[in-house]
């Protein structure tokens, strides 16, 4: 039984190949500790704001704001121990709903990145 014998499986297959490649190829569908991880790959720890502000600009990503002090749960996102934290629209992508993926980067009081945190949004009907 091949699938040329078979269109419906033969479509079948393709869609699945298809609809994989689409999740593979988007780091932003992939599990927040996977984005983490390549956010963290992009700019790695102990970068300078400097450096951080340059490669955000180079991918795209919308830095939305800069403070100075402490980033609160308020946010959406676990504390974290900071100096200022910049709030990063990293994009989004639609399955259905448009779910937007925003990061928020601390760092300490020279500047240099401590850590990265992911928080997806979701778009109601």
């Amino acid at each position: 039984m091949s699938l040329k014998n078979h269109p419906s499986r033969l479509i079948g297959a393709v869609l699945i190949v298809l609809c994989l490649t689409t999740c593979v190829a988007n780091p932003l569908r992939w599990p927040d500790s996977w984005v983490h991880g390549w956010l963290l790959w992009k700019v790695p720890v102990g970068s300078s704001q400097g450096q951080f502000q340059k490669i955000a600009k180079a991918e795209g990503w919308e830095v939305q704001r800069c403070w100075k002090g402490q980033m609160g749960t308020h946010w959406g996102v676990p504390p974290l121990e900071c100096d200022s934290f910049c709030v990063v629209h990293l994009g989004h992508y639609s399955v259905g709903l448009r779910e937007d993926v925003q990061s928020f980067w601390a760092f300490d009081e020279k500047g240099k990145l401590l850590d990265v945190c992911i928080r997806r949004s979701v778009d109601g009907p």
